[in-house]
């Protein structure tokens, strides 16, 4: 996943999902009546699509300054590129780090990220963070990947003797909530935990369709982390062995017409979705 304009090109998922789910609850955040003094943050940013096409237009105009950031330099780069807005910035930061710059101890009056935490796998730091960057009162919206079919094919390839050896650490690519019965629930815990009031905390069954079997290959292109380790006369093979998965799995619908030429691809998938915000009285 270092390629942000294949990345860019093929992430409609994303664009389409957060769209609807702004439009649905974007409400839920605690505005306020004079928003020129505000400091948002959008954590994960990649590419900056979703910034600049999705969220962008829902934020109120007046606002101060709003981050992205991104554990991507190249990303961040690409997303710069797009931006002409001097009151949005482009940072290096990894939301799970250990040591918070103090330039972010409580800066925040709203956060954002959009299907980036499944990539964390220290959950408890990276809310323990954004927690500590808000200031007191502040809100958050988040929705990231929970049960998902393509961490699934992650795992079956990772243990052929053909591929293992590609993806020997897979395990670090696939959501914490991958295999939970309740990520909803472990989430609501996770957030009280942290001393987050929880005003949302669901786990969305999901559907999304790919218009072509080469849509979805190039969505596989641009998310796999583990395409750039393959030689390049192994990557057909290893996208045959993965769309071979594919076919099998009962979270994918794959339409035929009268020849038996596939056509449109639907996926099922989970996402989680948070609304929460931070106490007006903590520290």
């Amino acid at each position: 996943m270092n390629q942000p304009d294949l990345y860019a090109k093929s992430n409609q998922i994303t664009r389409t999902t957060i769209g609807d789910l702004l439009d649905k609850y974007i409400g839920l955040m605690r505005w306020q009546s004079d928003e020129k003094n505000v400091t948002i943050l959008d954590i994960g940013c990649g590419d900056g699509g979703v910034l600049f096409d999705s969220l962008l237009p829902k934020l109120p105009q007046n606002f101060h300054k709003l981050y992205g950031i991104d554990i991507s330099q190249e990303f961040l780069d690409y997303a710069s590129k797009r931006n002409n807005d001097k009151r949005i910035v482009f940072e290096k930061f990894d939301i799970a780090s250990n040591e918070l710059p103090l330039k972010y101890c409580q800066q925040f009056d709203h956060a954002f990220s959009f299907y980036c935490l499944h990539w964390v796998a220290d959950q408890k730091k990276a809310f323990e963070n954004i927690y500590n960057m808000l200031k007191p009162g502040g809100d958050m919206m988040l929705a990231f990947l929970g049960i998902y079919p393509l961490f699934a094919i992650y795992e079956i390839l990772a243990k052929t003797s053909k591929w293992s050896k590609y993806m020997y650490d897979f395990d670090k690519f696939i959501s914490p909530y991958h295999h939970s019965r309740r990520p909803d629930v472990e989430m609501e815990h996770l957030l009280t935990r942290q001393g987050f009031i929880s005003l949302e905390c669901q786990a969305i069954p999901s559907l999304f369709t790919f218009e072509t079997l080469i849509s979805f290959i190039q969505l596989i292109k641009a998310v796999n982390p583990f395409i750039s380790r393959l030689p390049e006369d192994e990557v057909d093979n290893y996208l045959d062995d993965f769309v071979g998965e594919v076919r099998q799995m009962k979270n994918f619908t794959i339409e035929t017409d009268e020849n038996g030429r596939e056509g449109r691809i639907q996926m099922a998938y989970e996402l989680l979705f948070v609304v929460a915000s931070k106490p007006e009285d903590s520290q």
